[in-house]
């Protein structure tokens, strides 16, 4: 039975309407402590522990292999309306 206990159940995740927003929706989430990483990800359907593992042997084959890391993504801007 205890087996079983430790068991964790993540639902299936619903599809994106907007991804960008559901996403800037989540990291400004985080940001201002209203919801944690573990959290948004089990909503996606993943398991935070398992995700964070493969996050960790992506960075470490990329470093072995001399992959440089990419440049964090910048927000996109509005484009510039001519007055």
């Amino acid at each position: 039975r205890r087996r079983f206990e430790t068991c964790k159940w993540l639902p299936p995740a619903w599809p994106w309407v907007d991804p960008k927003s559901d996403i800037e929706a989540a990291v400004l989430a985080m940001q201002n402590n209203l919801r944690s990483r573990a959290d948004i990800v089990a909503e996606s359907g993943y398991d935070v522990e398992e995700l964070d593992r493969e996050i960790a042997a992506d960075r470490q084959r990329a470093e072995r292999l001399g992959i440089a890391p990419q440049p964090a993504a910048q927000p996109a801007q509005p484009p510039k309306v001519p007055s």
